[in-house]
């Protein structure tokens, strides 16, 4: 091999281990680990606002980690939403596309008021399964 191929090899080798190294550091830093939270109901009525504090208090927990976002049913983007995703109750909370998810030996149904049929603990127990199984893989 020439002397101009083997440096051109040896600046490609050499670029390649840093992507790779770049790449490898970045799945397991974590950056680009989320969780997607959408409430979507009757986010603004006075009876709904403890259980929408609830939620918030739970994501905040997680900072950039989860991504919240909240849609009245009376807005248009919650009303789409809703349609798009065949969601009834008067509140739902979509974690991941899902709104039903196993905790503790049971399926936790995540609508309606928090301590009905979910619970704080129940919500941050989702969210912290996502993200450590996201982590572990």
């Amino acid at each position: 091999m020439g002397r101009y191929k083997m440096r051109k090899f040896a600046l490609f080798a050499f670029l390649f281990s840093l992507l790779t190294i770049g790449t490898i550091t970045f799945a397991v830093s974590g950056s680009n680990q989320r969780v997607e939270v959408v409430v979507v109901g009757a986010t603004e009525h006075g009876p709904m606002q403890p259980t929408v504090k609830a939620i918030k208090d739970v994501a905040a927990k997680y900072g950039n980690k989860v991504k919240l976002t909240i849609y009245s049913f009376e807005s248009e983007e919650g009303i789409k939403y809703m349609e798009a995703h065949t969601l009834t109750a008067h509140l739902n909370i979509v974690i991941n596309g899902k709104y039903k998810y196993p905790v503790n030996d049971k399926v936790v149904t995540f609508q309606w008021f928090e301590g009905q049929q979910w619970t704080k603990k129940d919500l941050d127990a989702v969210i912290n399964n996502i993200l450590n199984t996201k982590k572990n893989k």
